[in-house]
């Protein structure tokens, strides 16, 4: 039992066949997520939502960053990959998606053990993207789907059926979708042995998928599970074969000016700062003098964790940036904050650049900072 209440709501879990249908208006409830730029939306909204879940996503870049944080084994989230396949079923309503489940732990190398049916559709008065999960009333046509998706194209009307109350409706909010369930609203008994009230919220974007899920007793407890107090963050798998960049590193003189301006200035967050052992590889691939006592600072940007490294050296001169062709270079989204920086920037007398339009809404500028490292900021303007 523990098991499925790790699963959810939005783990898109294929039920029994049980379940009957309901009928009542798709008019988004009045407590679903209500859009924040727009809410009409349109088959080309539809088309834009269809796209962005299309394909695999896993979430092993979190997983990740809970070992690195020394969370516990019996607090960790379940490792889950998914792959989203759009189906084309002309006797189905709405953009039907079948969802192949590894969540054995092993991400796409593992084991697909099921697959769960899902449609996406406009609601009756276009406010929002309505998705159900949709249950195959054959539990054997469903068992065979594990081998194969395409006896899907075949289906229609009669061979599923859906609950209202479960449905989570999606809205645009002019850079992404965010999604949610109806409070309260469903109850169920598909996934444990008993009822209780599943709850879910969600994230789309082109390259990141997040969930929450979060299960309830009758009485209004939740049932709590590893990782349930944040969201399932899924970044998008590719088949790309390349190198990927993790994290720019620079050395710097004076770990505490340093900080001023990337923790103060820029507004990164400080992670960790440590000193590094004698045995560090950061001896070797900076050719730092043995015996020089070296500091390692991490910063994180948001949700992008340790996105800049800084390396502390005492009395290393700072790199000449004025003579020839400077020739390195980290570039940071100002955040909204292109012109409150670049004044700071001035105000504290770094080496500014002018500011350059590279089009009508694309605004940028560079600085040398004190160890002369070229830094280079931009903004895009709403």
């Amino acid at each position: 039992m523990a098991y499925l209440l790790k699963i959810g709501l939005l783990c898109f879990l294929v039920a029994a066949s049980s379940v009957k249908a309901e009928t009542a208006s798709e008019a988004t409830p009045k407590t679903a997520a209500k859009a924040t730029n727009s809410d009409v939306l349109t088959e080309a909204d539809l088309e834009r939502f269809a796209s962005w879940i299309a394909g695999d996503w896993d979430n092993i870049a979190q997983i990740e960053q809970e070992t690195s944080d020394g969370v516990a084994d019996e607090n960790m989230r379940q490792r889950y990959a998914m792959r989203y396949t759009e189906i084309n079923t002309p006797n189905v309503k709405g953009r039907t998606f079948a969802i192949e489940n590894y969540d054995d732990g092993r991400g796409f190398k593992g084991a697909m053990e099921r697959v769960s049916l899902h449609r996406f559709m406009l609601s009756d008065n276009n406010d929002a993207i309505v998705h159900e999960i949709l249950f195959l009333k054959d539990k054997a046509f469903r068992k065979s789907l594990i081998n194969s998706l395409k006896p899907l194209e075949n289906i229609n009307e009669n061979d599923i059926s859906a609950r209202e109350s479960c449905r989570l409706y999606w809205h645009w909010t002019g850079k992404r979708f965010e999604g949610a369930t109806q409070k309260g609203a469903c109850v169920t008994n598909s996934y444990t042995d008993r009822k209780i009230t599943v709850e879910g919220t969600g994230v789309l974007g082109p390259e990141l998928l997040m969930r929450h899920d979060r299960n309830f007793e009758m009485s209004g407890e939740e049932i709590l599970r590893p990782g349930a107090s944040e969201a399932d963050r899924f970044k998008r798998v590719s088949n790309y074969t390349g190198s990927y960049v993790r994290r720019p590193t620079i050395v710097v003189s004076d770990m505490e000016r340093a900080l001023s301006l990337y923790r103060d200035i820029l507004g990164l967050k400080l992670s960790r700062i440590n000193q590094d052992s004698a045995d560090s590889y950061a001896y070797t691939v900076f050719n730092i003098p043995n015996g020089t006592k070296v500091q390692h600072a991490m910063l994180d940007a948001d949700n992008n964790s340790r996105a800049l490294s800084l390396v502390e050296v005492p009395g290393t001169p700072p790199v000449d940036a004025n003579n020839g062709v400077r020739k390195a270079t980290i570039l940071f989204n100002a955040n909204g904050r292109l012109q409150q920086i670049r004044e700071r920037l001035i105000q504290e007398n770094y080496q500014v650049l002018p500011m350059h339009q590279m089009t009508a809404s694309i605004s940028e500028f560079g600085f040398i900072d004190a160890d002369g490292h070229l830094i280079a900021l931009y903004e895009i303007a709403e």
